[in-house]
């Protein structure tokens, strides 16, 4: 395989599957149950506000979707700037690689805490003032080149090669203003090559920086979580008709070590930051069957950094809320029922778990 899509594309095309909803489960009595059929992350948009989406038309074409395209960023400076200024760089994704898109945003550890890269940047008014000379010679003027007309694309370009291999001016959406001084500026690299080889970061989703807010265990900084808030836009890829689409959940791989639960990690001198690791075999769970299983937290500490990370839609998918519900005791009954819905998410031992039965709703950040 040439590339990693490609590789995904086979799997997919053998195995995924959808599953039609049924809520008949939930409603049976003497279940201690709850069935969500558009589940969406706390916080995020009412039902009212969110599209009806079935499995069987989830799929979004090419052209379908749309992020920041009405051109809801600044362009260009409204004020004079004459002294240096702090710009964080909002480095974007879109990810098509399953039925619904979802966005990625490149975050940099610093002191222990994840943000937006940032630097200093001084205009060129600071840099190179302009020697005039009076008629009589008598003395040197200086005039400092005006803010106005400022390039912010030519002024950040130095350190987008860092990582942007080959910036363009496209991927330039704008920037926002935090105040006078500091700035985020926004760059689309949904189809530019990225170097994270020597860069401490990843690209994490919204889940993880708006719930979660840390990223494998590790802080991300408030700030960024606050910039969505205030921006709501920045927060959701629309559709054709401008609804809003679903935004996954972050999860971590789940394999059994004799009778416990512990998080899947990469093996020693795999490249986790470029490489993935394809689809697991699923386990065999005495309720739920063969399914792929994950938890919404971290099972363990010691190894955060090696945790394989994913990205889940939660769509059609029956939660069992009562950590102390006793599954077998209660479920075993229907053990074939389950496969109504496209998973579960259940506690088991304390553990908040989602289960899939399709591999087409979920995949390796």
């Amino acid at each position: 395989m040439s590339s990693k899509r490609e590789l995904r594309a086979v799997l997919l095309s053998k195995f995924m599957s959808w599953i039609k909803p049924k809520d008949d489960l939930a409603k049976k009595e003497g279940h201690d149950v709850s069935y969500e059929e558009n589940a969406m992350l706390e916080g995020e948009i009412t039902p009212d506000e969110m599209k009806e989406i079935e499995p069987e038309d989830a799929d979004y074409v090419v052209g379908s979707t749309s992020y920041l395209d009405d051109d809801p960023l600044a362009q260009e400076f409204e004020t004079k700037i004459d002294t240096p200024f702090t710009v964080h760089f909002c480095f974007y994704k879109i990810v098509d690689d399953l039925a619904t898109p979802f966005l990625e945003f490149y975050m940099e550890k610093n002191d222990g805490v994840y943000g937006f890269p940032k630097t200093t940047i001084t205009p060129p008014s600071v840099l190179e003032p302009i020697v005039e000379v009076d008629e009589t010679n008598a003395k040197n003027t200086e005039e400092f080149h005006s803010s106005d007309g400022l390039d912010i694309y030519e002024l950040c370009t130095p350190f987008l090669t860092n990582y942007i291999l080959t910036p363009t001016r496209e991927s330039y959406k704008g920037f926002l203003e935090i105040d006078e001084n500091t700035f985020v500026v926004v760059w689309n690299c949904t189809n530019l090559e990225f170097n994270l080889e020597n860069q401490d970061g990843l690209f994490v989703i919204l889940d993880e920086i708006l719930h979660k807010d840390k990223l494998l265990g590790e802080p991300i900084d408030a700030q960024v979580g606050n910039l969505f808030r205030q921006h709501e836009y920045m927060k959701f890829i629309l559709d054709k008709d401008g609804h809003p689409v679903r935004i996954p959940i972050c999860m971590y791989q789940v394999e059994k070590d004799g009778v416990d639960y512990e998080n899947s990690v990469y093996e020693e001198g795999v490249n986790w930051k470029t490489e993935e690791s394809g689809f697991d075999s699923q386990l065999d769970h005495p309720i739920f069957g063969n399914i792929y299983l994950f938890s919404t937290d971290l099972l363990e500490t010691n190894t955060s950094q090696n945790v394989k990370r994913f990205a889940g839609f939660t769509q059609d998918v029956l939660y069992i809320m009562n950590k102390n519900f006793a599954l077998e005791e209660n479920l075993v009954a229907n053990k074939e029922d389950f496969r109504d819905f496209t998973g579960v998410s259940f506690y088991e031992n304390g553990v908040e778990c989602m289960a899939f039965y399709t591999n087409g709703v979920f995949m390796e950040l």
